[in-house]
């Protein structure tokens, strides 16, 4: 059993589905779907609320003036999946006769190379694609993409208020776990500095195909 807005279900063996155990799985969805027993499992799942439409507009609005301005601080790049590090690069394009550049990995600094940033709008955006490359077949998997909006990872406050973008969706932090998870990163998270030497190498590019 498996979904979220939607559900699937996989029955397996000897197990037939009928109208009667239809009914039964129905209402047995509906009464799980009422539980509250998720926040045993996923104590932090409550942190993060859904938001009305008209919020996420907002934020998107937002989303899109920050990539505009090249203001990244609060913004990344995520393949919304695991992927095995060492057996992918990525691309933004798919061309079938023309080059197509191959990226080691991605990057939100890579936007400004493949749109013109002065006219990018959240239609747009949502357009934009990033594929997967294969060194060992030396070729792009056309099969194997993801939207450039679903991979992007951010944070914007609005109203004192703070959101985060992941997957696609847009969901609000609930206050209090938004200042222990700062207040640890502030005091408790190490940082260290790397040596000059591994400061400001661009690795990014492999080659063209």
């Amino acid at each position: 059993l498996q979904g979220k807005d939607s559900i699937t279900i996989k029955v397996i063996g000897e197990d037939k589905l009928s109208w009667e155990r239809l009914v039964e799985y129905g209402r047995t969805f509906i009464k799980e779907y009422d539980s509250d027993n998720y926040k045993s499992q996923f104590p932090n799942y409550p942190n993060l609320e859904d938001i009305p439409k008209e919020t996420a507009d907002e934020l998107d609005a937002t989303l899109v003036e920050n990539l505009k301005a090249a203001q990244h601080d609060l913004i990344h790049l995520a393949i919304p999946e695991f992927l095995e590090d060492d057996k992918y690069s990525f691309s933004y394009t798919n061309y079938p006769k023309s080059a197509n550049n191959i990226v080691s990995h991605i990057d939100v600094e890579h936007l400004a190379g493949i749109t013109k940033l002065a006219e990018l709008d959240i239609k747009k955006l949502k357009q934009i694609k990033i594929f997967a490359y294969s060194p060992e077949e030396d070729r792009i998997l056309s099969y194997q993409r993801w939207k450039f909006y679903d991979c992007l990872v951010g944070e914007i406050e609005i109203g004192g208020k703070c959101y985060i973008l992941s997957g696609g969706v847009w969901r609000k932090v609930d206050a209090d776990f938004y200042n222990i998870v700062n207040e640890f990163i502030e005091k408790t998270l190490p940082v260290k500095s790397l040596a000059n030497d591994f400061n400001n190498i661009d690795i990014s590019v492999d080659d063209k195909c």
